[in-house]
């Protein structure tokens, strides 16, 4: 036998002695006794000499401050069992919910300042199964062998991928790719101050993120600081053009002509009108004069000017009607396009046109609207030219110069869902101002409705170690979580008085254990998915751990935290954490069905790994249908309509299949192809 496992052996007889026997852990206290509270939570153990009995041992040791005694039962259990993971198989159908021997010994090493040997073991340990426990430690031990080291001697890196061409962009959101690096390790990265979720210290981190792009220049601010505190910015800004060219014109009633301008921020690529092409004339800095004679007025001419972006302005030209329209990229559907257009209707004023005025030409009081976005018309009557046009205090980029009466189009962002008032306002040059309101309603489509709300049931918290707190704890954060996780908008909340089925601590710890008790619980409670919370006392810092179980599998997923816990307001900064944590675990992401077997049951969708998606997953199936005002004809915008419910079966590197558990349209309305899932 070894040198090293000889000295194993006698540390371990030594605890043993400690610890009064290995049958069951007395109370001899002829060598170094133990607290009397480390001693009464291990009189409660059975201690046979496996490796689960020197790791439940030494977790009581370590939650009592004894290092020293923890570390010897600790290797014991490595040397029987090596890896660190959850549900380790003891014997027959029983199952250790939490092993992590080598996490608790780096840990030990940590607080004796042994940086090195801590890191080995706590990097060992979250290679084999992350936890919050394991990357807070491990953070802190690479922060303190990074200072005493002094090996931090750069700022960290950052790299914004920009594959976008330098002049305008048409798009209304873009995914920029990015890449940090240190020398040492990133502790934090934010863009445009929304921090990007990173559960551990990393030499490297790339990601994608999806920026929204509004008018005009947008500017992307990605920051990143490192283990030392040492932080970084860079910048990118786009700038978009979203509007259609401006097009002033004038239809000559007496000879039949039409003569105009036309003034585009990027440039003027055709105009058209009545179906044909009309020369242009450049006049420098992307405008443009035309005249054009031979064409009859007749009760109206539509046009069409296209930028070299794509956007579009449509019009109607009238006899002894002089119009400006301005066309404002819209988005056609949820998946973006690089063409988008707006229709933008000319339609002549019959009335005397009073000396200042505006109003809303495509926008009723009340109406609804499902997209993210809209297009607000506006008409203007004037007897002096416009100096400013505004639509939410924004003010409009290129009226006509010198032009009273003209119309004008916006791009109104809906990001709300709900009421909606828009103000539009317009000045003359004279000082005289004009106003108009309206108040529409974003409405979510029917499968955003179906799909926006998990059904999650709290069945209680078990509780690890014994602490005068334990109860308090426990109450705490049963009362708290509900409260978190209704705040991230993603769930509903099972009421925990209205639960068919409430277990005590020792039912919650058996139905952990086995799937089949998982799915039968659920289903009495009529819930996606159970949640179990574990808390955990370790001196000043708390664990919280929540498990997350599938009540149509049975399959479970863990979230945690790990922090100070000393004050009610560390525990309830942990634990909206930890709400927040169970939000990311089901993310609420899109994809398009590419093709249907199984007589239909099964779908192959091109969501992926990628899409942090796992099987069981639940999500709906749905048809978008482009909804239009009966008044008017003007699209406002798609809805989602439901076809079928389902759960992902599989989840792969490229794709996906959902199988589907029922249908929810009426009729014989069948997904296929081109059809859409989304994550409930």
């Amino acid at each position: 036998m070894s040198h090293s496992l000889v000295v194993r052996a006698l540390l371990v007889l030594a605890v043993g002695l400690v610890l009064g026997g290995c049958e069951t852990t007395g109370s001899d206290k002829s060598v170094q006794p133990l607290p009397e509270a480390a001693q009464k939570e291990i009189s409660q153990a059975k201690f046979r000499g496996r490796w689960w009995n020197y790791y439940q041992r030494g977790m009581i040791l370590m939650r009592h401050g004894l290092y020293d005694e923890a570390e010897v039962d600790l290797l014991a259990a490595i040397e029987r069992r090596t890896e660190d993971g959850r549900w380790a198989r003891t014997y027959g159908l029983h199952f250790l919910p939490e092993y992590f021997p080598n996490r608790e010994l780096g840990i030990i090493h940590y607080e004796r300042a042994d940086y090195a040997r801590a890191e080995s073991l706590l990097e060992r340990s979250y290679t084999q199964q992350p936890t919050a426990r394991g990357a807070h430690y491990l953070d802190n031990v690479r922060e303190r062998r990074v200072r005493d080291s002094g090996e931090d001697k750069q700022d960290p890196t950052i790299e914004i991928v920009n594959s976008y061409p330098a002049g305008p962009l048409a798009d209304l959101s873009v995914a920029i790719q990015v890449n940090v690096s240190d020398d040492t390790y990133i502790r934090a990265v934010t863009v445009n101050g929304q921090v990007l979720p990173l559960d551990v210290t990393k030499k490297a981190v790339s990601f994608e993120r999806p920026i929204d792009l509004g008018a005009g220049d947008n500017t992307i601010v990605v920051s990143a600081t490192d283990i030392v505190g040492h932080s970084v910015s860079k910048k990118l800004v786009l700038h978009t053009d979203h509007d259609g060219p401006a097009v002033s014109a004038e239809i000559l009633a007496q000879t039949g002509g039409i003569q105009g301008h036309i003034v585009d921020e990027t440039d003027v690529a055709s105009l058209e009108i009545a179906g044909q092409p009309i020369p242009l004339q450049s006049a420098g800095s992307g405008a443009y004069t035309f005249t054009v004679q031979g064409i009859s007025a007749g009760a109206g001419l539509d046009f069409v000017c296209r930028d070299t972006l794509n956007n579009v302005t449509r019009g109607r030209l009238n006899p002894d009607a002089s119009r400006t329209a301005r066309a404002v990229q819209t988005a056609a559907n949820l998946e973006g396009r690089a063409f988008r257009e707006w229709i933008a209707e000319l339609q002549p004023e019959t009335r005397a046109a009073p000396a200042l005025a505006v109003r809303f030409t495509n926008l009723a009081e009340g109406q609804r609207y499902f997209g993210e976005d809209l297009i607000a018309g506006l008409s203007i009557d004037a007897d002096a030219p416009i100096d400013a046009v505004e639509i939410d205090g924004q003010i409009l980029p290129g009226i006509v110069s010198d032009a009273a009466a003209q119309q004008v189009t916006r791009r109104v962002s809906l990001s709300e869902v709900g009421p909606r008032e828009i103000v539009a306002r317009v000045r003359c040059r004279d000082g005289r101002v004009a106003e108009s309101k309206v108040t529409i309603e974003r409405q979510l489509p029917q499968a955003l409705e179906n799909a926006e709300r998990l059904r999650v049931a709290l069945l209680g918290n078990l509780w690890t170690g014994a602490t005068d707190d334990a109860a308090a704890l426990v109450g705490y954060f049963t009362s708290e979580l509900p409260a978190a996780i209704r705040k991230t908008d993603r769930f509903s909340v099972v009421d925990r008085d209205s639960l068919a089925l409430v277990l005590d601590e020792q039912e919650l710890s058996q139905m952990l254990s086995k799937e089949g008790e998982r799915i039968r619980v659920g289903q009495i409670n009529q819930a996606d998915f159970l949640l179990v919370g574990d808390v955990r006392r370790f001196g000043e810092n708390l664990e919280l751990v929540l498990h997350i179980l599938s009540a149509a599998t049975g399959s479970e997923n863990v979230v945690d935290v790990y922090g100070i816990g000393a004050t009610s307001d560390d525990l309830g900064e942990l634990t909206q954490i930890l709400g927040d944590r169970l939000a990311q675990e089901f993310p609420m992401v899109r994809g398009s069905i590419v093709s249907v077997a199984g007589s239909g049951r099964k779908l192959n969708t091109s969501l992926n790994r990628q899409d942090r998606l796992w099987p069981s997953f639940p999500v709906l199936v749905y048809r978008e249908v482009e909804v239009f005002d009966p008044s008017t004809g003007q699209s406002l915008g798609k809805d989602f309509v439901p076809l079928a419910d389902g759960q992902f079966s599989s989840v792969g590197r490229e794709n996906s299949v959902v199988s589907l558990t029922a249908e929810v349209a009426s009729g014989d309305v069948k997904a296929g192809a081109g059809d859409f899932v989304i994550t409930k």
